[in-house]
């Protein structure tokens, strides 16, 4: 009787009756039923960030400022005293006028579930961020020769670094185009050292240092 009560006893009972279902037809395997399971979690944290993304893209392309006086916690579906910033406002907004998976999320989700945190924030604006770039440096690449623009400054850390765009032309829209493509840290501020770090950006950013035809 002891026996039977054990959970290993219970668990080799369970996998039993599984296999013999499975022989006779009758259902689906462990392993096919916790993969269906996955899939289902998988597609519905899609379904619970998606809209979080969108937000983040629609402030990115409006240049519009994410954050606000109070930036953590639950996103409230009422106006709050404090202003909390436009990406929580705007996914009030739409959670209140129509998207009613997203209401369910932020009134029944929590924790990492939500992903609204600045952090995740500023994991997805990197992964635009990389994407943009990539995108950039693609063209530079189809237009084969470019030029550099490179400003140096400092951080609110102090930290010396500079803004490195691109010059070139676009192929497509045959015009004169100036991206910005990174901040780049700088620790050697003398000449030599500026050029290196100049170059080696360029090359880790995938650009052909031979096609480099200037620098402004």
């Amino acid at each position: 009787m002891q026996h039977e009560n054990k959970q290993y006893h219970k668990t080799a009972m369970l996998m039993a009756e599984d296999v013999k279902s499975l022989v006779h037809g009758k259902t689906e395997s462990v392993i096919n039923s916790i993969n269906m399971q996955r899939k289902m979690n998988v597609q519905e944290n899609k379904n619970r960030i998606i809209p979080i993304i969108q937000t983040i893209r629609f402030c990115g392309r409006q240049q519009i400022a994410l954050r606000g006086h109070r930036d953590g916690g639950r996103v409230d579906l009422d106006e709050p005293i404090q202003n909390d910033g436009n990406f929580r406002s705007l996914l009030r907004y739409r959670a209140n006028y129509g998207d009613n998976n997203l209401k369910t999320q932020l009134e029944t989700g929590g924790g990492k579930t939500m992903y609204t945190s600045s952090v995740i924030q500023n994991e997805i604006i990197g992964i635009f961020g990389s994407q943009i770039q990539s995108k950039i440096v693609s063209n530079v690449r189809k237009s084969v020769f470019y030029s550099v623009l490179a400003d140096e400054t400092t951080d609110i850390s102090q930290i010396e670094q500079f803004s490195l765009c691109v010059r070139y032309v676009d192929e497509e829209l045959f015009k004169i185009r100036e991206d910005f493509l990174a901040f780049v840290p700088v620790y050697d501020v003398i000449g030599q050292g500026l050029a290196n770090t100049l170059m080696s950006s360029l090359t880790s950013l995938g650009l052909d240092l031979n096609n480099l035809r200037g620098q402004g």
